[in-house]
């Protein structure tokens, strides 16, 4: 019979002509930095070491002054180098090692393994927190899950090949939402911090109002006034999902708001020991 070929080639077709779709909206809506960002990533003499680290780079301080590092991971189509000027102030400010990952298909949700990877080759950090620009925060809140419970296979695998703790979750214009089953309401050993932009126009608003439930009780939300989505990183102007509002301070204040933010957050963890909260 010649009807199982038929419909075995219409499957094929089918799914061909959804991988072609998801290819040219890749190729349509990826953002590429700024060419202010890529100064960020060479020697600028301002104490700060870039260096290579599987799928990404550290940026190092060279007085390294604290255990405590972050691991950055970029938003959705975004290309990671966006967000070098940013990663590279938090480093130079904080004495945290600073970590910022590339992403396959520059999708975090295909890369999650990636961020053990980094961490094992930074050996001078023993406590992390995991941070995240935009759409697929919850990559970093699944990960950041998974290590931190006990129950977790994941998470057992994590503390012996990593030998660090972690210990805080960095959502940058990123939320906590009830389909992805994760409650921190109740927990007073989690820091985290949520810096959100007023004009954002991508976020999903109404979600985020109702992820502030899911958030540590201690948390620490911050919203940059003017700000807008894509100046979190050096791109832009964001179309994808949806049109993003503008930024009516300017890129290099917004850096400077959001990286303010986030230096004072990692300070306030690193006065705290390890294990209080």
């Amino acid at each position: 019979m010649w009807w199982p070929w038929l419909v075995l080639l219409a499957i094929v077709a089918l799914v061909l002509c959804a991988c072609l779709a998801m290819a040219a909206t890749w190729y349509k809506h990826c953002q590429e930095p700024f060419e202010s960002a890529f100064a960020a990533l060479s020697d600028t003499g301002d104490g700060v070491e870039v260096q290579e680290v599987c799928h990404g780079r550290v940026f190092l301080p060279t007085q390294q002054s604290s255990n405590l590092g972050l691991v950055y991971l970029p938003g959705a189509l975004v290309d990671a180098r966006a967000y070098a000027p940013l990663c590279r102030d938090i480093a130079k400010r904080t004495g945290c090692a600073v970590v910022l990952l590339d992403m396959p298909m520059r999708m975090a949700n295909f890369g999650m393994s990636r961020i053990s990877q980094a961490m094992r080759e930074v050996t001078s950090v023993t406590r992390w927190a995991i941070g995240r620009h935009s759409l697929g925060g919850a990559v970093a809140v699944k990960f950041f899950m998974n290590a931190i419970s006990a129950r977790s296979e994941l998470a057992i695998d994590e503390k012996r090949f990593l030998h660090a703790e972690v210990v805080a979750l960095l959502l940058h214009t990123a939320y906590l939402w009830a389909s992805v089953g994760v409650d921190l309401s109740g927990r007073r050993d989690i820091f985290a911090l949520q810096v959100l932009a007023e004009n954002d126009g991508v976020i999903d608003k109404e979600k985020v109002s109702e992820g502030k439930a899911f958030l540590p009780a201690d948390g620490v939300t911050v919203t940059i006034e003017g700000g807008n989505h894509a100046g979190f990183g050096h791109y832009g102007p964001q179309t994808f999902p949806r049109l993003d509002g503008v930024s009516t301070i300017g890129l290099a204040e917004q850096q400077t708001q959001v990286a303010d933010a986030t230096v004072d957050w990692l300070k306030a963890i690193d006065q705290r020991p390890s294990g209080t909260k």
